[in-house]
């Protein structure tokens, strides 16, 4: 067990540095793995739903040229915009299997990137890989690894990550070249996490290579600037002032009490509790002087990326979230992905500053290279436990409803209404599950070919009456 805890040099130095590297590599392949197979067994149940349509309905009724500034909820999303046409066109929509691959290709990315960029500052390879597992499958954040169109939201943020980790790494001008790459890349994926990753990348490299060195910065800045100053960034849903105040507040402990696991009611206190101990903790760590310019600019950069998400949501979102952090629990998981970025290596400092004291050294050393991880596990475990019945299950049943109920309506359309009802081409099937689902859309891809109803599958009453209006006859006048 021993050789197993010093195969990734948890708190204490391993004079055999290099004699375990076989069993570093397998922790690279091993967690990665069994999160994604959690990945992969959430989203068996699910289908397109809600935004996905949205996506789905631009890319039927646009050219290819007008999906390069596809724009949905003031999103740059051309990543999404290509990825459902590939969908659309080359699988059609009877199977949502082909987006739900490359969603977990997606964050397969972000877990390995994050873990990357934590490894880079030292912190041991089995707590960055748990710790960054943790974060991008929190349970607490649920939706964020359950609805497939986050393919955007967590690619920006893979791009965005490796950037900032090969600025940190590397100084050479081809590996600049490619931070410039990255960054563009990100900005294809979702412009609004981009943005905050673009202030990072820049953050670090300000603090590490200077001022000259900010030049890879730049065609993303360009790119950004263009868009927000001619993009149409509507709805926007701020609320009034106060709510917006009350919002940004929340945002960091919640999502701090929502990585514990805690459900809704308890997330604000619990998280506020652990951002508290953290701030304490890396304080320590700061007055100590036992971070390295690596930790300092991670800290740095990673505070003002999590300030940015703070802001950002809640200015153009708290009206929508307003008391519902159960349903819209997905930008709880935005937060925590910079502050763990920020705060980590600070940890990782004072707790192996706290090992290397001589007389509990070797104690202290086996406790936390033991517990560190298994209280990760622990953590996520009971949040899988705690929050699958609030966020997960109901998230769940809404896209089998939507499956449902667009199967009827397929239904319907193939075989026509009843007699005396006339088919209503604005309908939603789907109601407010779904409400960019109309029944043109369904016609033109019925048309297309691109889906049809399931053999065997029956009308629903409630879905007929929602699609199919009654004909109001005149009334008929008799001759004086």
């Amino acid at each position: 067990m021993l050789e197993v805890i010093k195969a990734y040099d948890p708190f204490v130095e391993n004079d055999q540095g290099h004699a375990n590297q076989r069993i570093r590599y397998l922790w690279w392949v091993f967690i990665p793995l069994l999160f994604s197979v959690w990945g992969a067994i959430n989203l068996r149940n699910t289908w397109f739903f809600y935004d996905e349509w949205g996506v789905t309905g631009y890319e039927m009724t646009r050219s290819v040229r007008s999906g390069l500034i596809f724009n949905l909820n003031g999103h740059l999303w051309i990543l999404n915009f290509l990825l459902y046409r590939i969908q659309v066109l080359g699988f059609g929509l009877q199977s949502h299997l082909f987006i739900e691959i490359v969603f977990l290709i997606s964050l397969l990315s972000l877990q390995l990137s994050l873990a990357w960029l934590l490894r880079i500052a030292k912190v041991p390879v089995v707590v960055s890989l748990l710790l960054a597992g943790a974060v991008v499958y929190m349970p607490g954040a649920w939706t964020n690894s359950l609805f497939a169109v986050q393919i955007a939201n967590t690619s920006a943020f893979a791009f965005g990550i490796i950037a900032m980790a090969i600025s940190v790494r590397f100084r050479s001008n081809h590996s600049r070249s490619l931070v410039a790459v990255l960054l563009v890349l990100s900005i294809v994926c979702d412009s609004g996490t981009a943005t905050a990753l673009l202030v990072m990348v820049a953050t670090a490299i300000c603090l590490l290579q200077g001022l000259r060195y900010l030049w890879p910065t730049i065609p993303a800045a360009v790119i950004l600037c263009w868009w927000y100053l001619t993009a149409n960034l509507n709805p926007s849903s701020p609320g009034t002032f106060g709510h917006r105040v009350v919002v940004a507040s929340e945002l960091l402990p919640r999502s701090l009490g929502a990585f514990l696991g805690f459900q809704v009611a308890d997330q604000f206190l619990a998280g506020l509790v652990l951002l508290i101990l953290i701030a304490l903790c890396v304080g320590w760590a700061i007055k100590k002087d036992l971070l390295s310019a690596t930790d300092r600019s991670l800290l740095i950069a990673g505070l003002l990326g999590t300030a940015i998400f703070v802001l950002a949501i809640a200015q153009s979102r708290a009206g929508l979230i307003g008391a519902n952090w159960t349903t819209w629990n997905r930008y709880l998981g935005q937060i925590d992905i910079p502050f763990s970025i920020a705060v980590t290596p600070a940890l990782h400092r004072l707790a192996k500053d706290v090992a290397a004291q001589r007389q509990l050294s070797r104690k202290i050393s086996t406790i936390l290279a033991l517990g560190i991880p298994v209280a990760l596990i622990a953590v996520f475990a009971c949040g899988a436990i705690n929050l699958r019945s609030p966020i997960e299950t109901p998230f769940i049943q809404e896209n089998i409803d939507v499956h449902h109920d667009i199967e009827s309506a397929l239904v319907v359309i193939s075989e026509g209404c009843p007699a005396k009802t006339s088919l209503s081409i604005n309908a939603k099937p789907a109601a407010s599950l779904s409400p960019q689902v109309e029944v043109w859309l369904l016609q033109l891809l019925i048309h297309q070919g691109k889906i049809h109803p399931d053999s065997g599958a029956q009308p629903d009453p409630a879905v007929t009456a929602r699609i199919c209006t009654p004909i109001i006859f005149p009334k008929s006048h008799t001759q004086p």
